[in-house]
């Protein structure tokens, strides 16, 4: 069965609304960052995003301890929700969260600055202020595996870069998707929705005391 007809058969949504909807979503101005600190504890954060062909990119300071994590462990979970404000049931917020892997972008990068103005056209002159703060870092976001929350029975598997719709979650969970929650996917939702991407976010420890690495066997 084409994959499109099957979950918009299940969904009962289009495939162009599917779409428009994840958009919306992905339209807004800032992202939530989960991740496992040094001792294994969630720690959380809230940062303003920027998108790009080639990821989604925050600008961050370390004086946080999620963005330490983050940069210590080069990988994290991600949510998108829309504004409450504009949710007609608040029990199926529009919502996407995923997986990604994260790099750094250096301060003498040819797309540094360029992305400093990015932000600067996305999110105002603050840009400007703390642009030259050195505890502030450039990161890149490449999403691996996700799932678009639209309401009840209208939740889908997202894949790459571009958030692809490639299958219902009902679909998602019986196929390849199947697989045992980690303890990442406890940062952002124990529920079904976070074995979409479970697979792609496995940590254990590592042979140092409170060193979390990524399970190779995930």
């Amino acid at each position: 069965m084409d994959a499109i007809t099957d979950y918009e058969r299940s969904s009962g949504m289009s495939h162009a609304a599917i779409v428009a909807a994840r958009d919306n979503v992905l339209a807004q101005k800032t992202l939530t960052v989960a991740v496992l600190d040094g001792t294994a504890v969630p720690d959380i954060g809230v940062s303003p995003f920027i998108r790009h062909d080639d990821g989604l990119y925050i600008y961050t300071s370390h004086l946080a301890g999620h963005v330490q994590a983050v940069l210590a462990q080069k990988q994290a979970c991600f949510m998108i929700s829309v504004d409450e404000s504009l949710t007609r049931n608040i029990w199926a917020r529009h919502r996407l969260k995923f997986s990604a892997a994260v790099t750094e972008i250096p301060r003498d990068a040819n797309d540094f600055h360029q992305l400093c103005d990015a932000f600067a056209a996305a999110h105002g002159n603050v840009m400007g202020l703390i642009r030259e703060f050195s505890d502030f870092h450039m990161l890149r976001i490449v999403p691996d595996k996700g799932v678009l929350v639209l309401g009840f029975a209208k939740a889908f598997c997202v894949e790459n870069v571009g958030f692809d719709i490639v299958a219902h979650l009902s679909r998602g969970l019986s196929a390849s998707y199947d697989r045992s929650a980690t303890n990442l996917s406890g940062v952002v939702e124990l529920s079904a929705l976070s074995l979409c991407h479970a697979r792609t976010v496995g940590y254990r420890r590592g042979p140092q005391p409170g060193l979390v690495t990524r399970n190779s066997a995930a």
